[in-house]
């Protein structure tokens, strides 16, 4: 994996010397150059953490929003900005990525960082099991020579693991789970837009998933030897 990873963070070093990020991320492609190695890093978790979980576009969006959060931090280190849930918002405005449509651009641009030579560790393709009227979901797989060595690896993202304090609450007007997600407003997850779910009440939902995040829980350690 770290040979992947540093293969990976040359492919974007040698993009940026041929002003390819300049052309495709012209407000903010320094900081992206300034920050290769954690940007490749908070990718490639993303990727090994979501890519059995949902669809390209999904993960694509939530690898950008989760890449401009972590500019946009880096950038509260350097300047005393106030109100931080309104000015990340102001931010992503200002570098002109304040749409799905900008942070999909972006995350894909990462996340081919690994679906292309050198460090072709995934490759897209179509969800067969989902189809609805002839439309199907584009996904992320694992490439066939890389899946032993994902599946073996505990490089996740955070997001992936148990909190060890209260989620934040959901509601019409938070949004809640993790910490941080009351600036980067993620939403609660009702599933794809290809099943046609309607939620007419949602408080019964904020409720019962608000309980459920409240509820401690601890790994059953006679199952977890017995599969061991």
């Amino acid at each position: 994996m770290p040979v992947l990873i540093k293969k990976s963070v040359e492919t974007l070093e040698k993009h940026d010397k041929r002003g390819i990020l300049k052309r495709r991320f012209k407000l903010f492609s320094s900081l992206l150059a300034n920050s290769k190695y954690e940007v490749v890093l908070l990718t490639i978790a993303m990727l090994v953490s979501n890519y059995n979980k949902t669809s390209a576009t999904n993960i694509s969006i939530k690898i950008g929003s989760s890449i401009a959060f972590l500019l946009f931090k880096q950038n509260l280190l350097e300047k005393d900005i106030g109100n931080i849930t309104n000015q990340f918002e102001y931010w992503k405005k200002e570098h002109d990525i304040d749409s799905n449509v900008k942070l999909l651009k972006l995350g894909d641009y990462f996340i081919n960082l690994f679906t292309n030579e050198p460090t072709q560790m995934f490759e897209f393709g179509l969800d067969d099991d989902d189809i609805v009227d002839t439309t199907c979901e584009r996904v992320i797989k694992i490439s066939p020579e890389y899946i032993d060595m994902i599946k073996d690896s505990i490089f996740v993202h955070p997001t992936s693991l148990p909190m060890i304090c209260v989620p934040n609450e959901w509601s019409d007007k938070k949004y809640g789970g993790f910490i941080e997600n009351k600036y980067d407003k993620e939403v609660l997850n009702t599933g794809s837009r290809y099943h046609g779910h309607t939620i007419d009440n949602k408080d019964y939902l904020y409720k019962a998933v608000n309980f459920i995040n409240k509820t401690k829980f601890n790994v059953n350690k006679e199952l977890l030897d017995y599969i061991l």
